[in-house]
């Protein structure tokens, strides 16, 4: 637990809600990947970054943070969760911006899983799982992946 505890300490939530010029809801896709665009910069590099969205019980996307590495399904997934509760989120969205990728693939999958199972736990909605490139972005949800 200490490591747990430590990871939730050092985590700095990057609130961003001032710099947008209008509310963007959890339910508008386009406008996330429009986000995310500014957030990963005009042009995506090759290399993939990955934000946890948080969204407010009105459904309104009000901060954001990086994760760096999500290459472990259960650090990823602790560290979503404690930071939705910390910053007493009602759901969250992951998105992924990356240039070449667009199609969801078993670590996605396992790592929805792990992540939507977790939050259902806590009484926090995941909202959905956005890839996102230059000209589009495929949801998860919209996905066969989910019924």
């Amino acid at each position: 637990m200490p490591n747990q505890k430590k990871q939730f300490e050092s985590a700095e939530l990057e609130f961003r809600f001032q710099s947008l010029n209008e509310v963007i809801f959890s339910t508008e896709n386009a406008l996330i990947a429009t986000l995310v665009h500014q957030l990963h910069g005009k042009t995506l590099s090759n290399t993939a970054a990955f934000y946890a969205l948080f969204v407010n019980l009105q459904n309104e996307v009000f901060c954001w943070y990086n994760l760096r590495n999500i290459s472990d399904t259960d650090r990823v997934t602790q560290q979503v969760v404690g930071l939705a509760i910390a910053c007493n989120a009602a759901g969250v969205i992951l998105v992924q911006s990356h240039l070449e990728k667009t199609t969801f693939n078993t670590f996605d999958r396992l790592l929805v899983l792990s992540i939507f199972e977790t939050l259902e736990l806590r009484g926090l909605d995941f909202l959905d799982y956005l890839i996102c490139d230059n000209n589009t972005f495929s949801s998860f949800k919209k996905t066969q992946f989910v019924n």
